[in-house]
């Protein structure tokens, strides 16, 4: 389907592009967003029409009783026209990684995980859902041409998959800024819970800690002590290597590997002879982009950086894996006296114990997730679990607290990244 709008797609990576390098720029960052709300109201246009043809069609087949080739004609189209709604949902996904681009450019991509989910629970918040028809859209697109009049840039909210709670999104500060748009002077009971979990989220972000929040009876954000090694570079090397040979397998560190197929024929084996592990972590980041739960992590629209390899991954043409040895990163943990295990738990699947308190911590899927998708080093996590855990020891041992205390929180290492990471 993004083939029909591949010059759409060219202008809006290089608007991403150019927003990503020079920040200050709010022309740009407007720019981006008409063309793609433009885009999403077209694909929406598209999902409206086919399915009124759906509703017609499936009504037809019950209630005419048409003959035996006619009904099977009728269950063609209404599989054809199925996929003609997939195709298009997708690609207003994929417009929307270009708006977290937008996002990712400006605010802390820690922060923007909390605006991904519900203020009360761990469940993820439900999208806004379609764009054409939104009451209030006008005055949602004059406040974000104001901010920019301001010095100030913003977004639309619906113009991205990573965020959930507001309208509008002021991206001044490494945290978001939120803003319920609403055009009557009075709210619902809905519209106060929305300003309600807003309220709730701009608390923690001023504060760094709340009560009560995402299911948590507390929750921290704490800077982590070492700054973040990432090799999202790697990855783009090892496309346009692929690109070139079929296939690129590359190891930017002890247990990680990235790899790249380009040419399908006999590549998987190929790939894995090439990835000596002991115990594999794989992650297939094509799965990610179709299934559509790439967020809310930093998006691919912004990892890959030249235009046709970004084009060829949404249509599917290459293929990105990374691939995590769990037993060279429970060997770092040993290496630093930690004795480590693996599966254990689904939300902390890498745990280790701290042999001089015996106290506990983890490693969450979800950031184990970012190895792959942010393309993090593995290394760089286990420096700062170590890190953490030194801390923690120095202050239990200055404040001489009695044994029973002695037992780590399940991860209190990472920076901007909390309790459930």
């Amino acid at each position: 389907m993004l083939g029909y709008r591949r010059r759409s797609f060219d202008k809006v990576h290089t608007l991403l592009r150019e927003i990503a390098r020079a920040p200050k720029d709010i022309v740009k960052v407007l720019l981006c967003q008409r063309i793609l709300l433009q885009e999403i109201l077209r694909a929406e246009a598209h999902i409206i029409r086919h399915k009124s043809a759906l509703r017609t069609a499936r009504t037809r087949l019950k209630t005419s009783r048409p003959e035996k080739s006619e009904a099977k004609r009728l269950k063609r189209y209404i599989g054809w026209v199925e996929g003609r709604i997939e195709a298009y949902q997708q690609l207003t996904y994929i417009w929307r990684c270009f708006g977290d681009g937008i996002a990712f450019s400006y605010l802390d991509k820690y922060a923007i995980k909390h605006a991904f989910y519900e203020t009360e629970t761990v469940a993820v918040k439900q999208g806004g859902g379609f764009i054409s028809g939104k009451e209030g859209l006008a005055d949602e697109i004059m406040l974000v041409e104001a901010a920019a009049k301001a010095g100030v840039p913003s977004i639309l909210v619906d113009l991205t998959n990573s965020m959930r709670h507001g309208d509008v999104c002021l991206l001044g500060g490494p945290d978001p800024y939120l803003i319920e748009v609403k055009g009557g002077s009075r709210l619902n009971d809905r519209g106060r819970r929305q300003v309600s979990a807003i309220e709730k989220l701009h608390a923690f972000y001023e504060t760094d800690v709340a009560s009560d929040f995402r299911g948590y009876p507390e929750l921290r954000r704490v800077a982590p002590g070492i700054p973040e090694r990432c090799y999202a570079e790697k990855m783009n090397e090892c496309i346009a290597r692929a690109e070139r040979a079929g296939l690129c397998v590359i190891n930017p560190e002890p247990g990680l590997y990235y790899g790249v197929i380009h040419d399908a024929r006999g590549a998987v084996k190929a790939m894995l002879d090439a990835m000596p592990v002991e115990s594999p972590l794989v992650f297939v980041l094509n799965q990610y982009k179709s299934n559509r739960t790439w967020p809310p992590y930093r998006p691919f629209t912004l990892a890959i950086e030249k235009a046709h390899h970004l084009y060829k991954f949404i249509k599917g043409e290459i293929f990105l894996v990374v691939v995590l040895d769990v037993a060279k990163l429970c060997g770092q943990l040993a290496e630093q006296g930690f004795e480590a295990t693996f599966g254990e738990s689904i939300d902390y699947p890498l745990r280790y114990r701290h042999p001089k308190t015996d106290g506990t911590g983890g490693i969450s899927a979800n950031l184990l997730q970012r190895v792959a998708l942010e393309f993090v080093s593995p290394r760089w996590i286990i420096d700062c679990q170590v890190s953490a855990v030194e801390r923690w020891h120095t202050n239990l041992s200055a404040n001489e607290p009695s044994a029973d205390t002695a037992n780590l929180p399940r991860n209190n290492a990472m920076a901007r990244n909390d309790s459930d990471e």
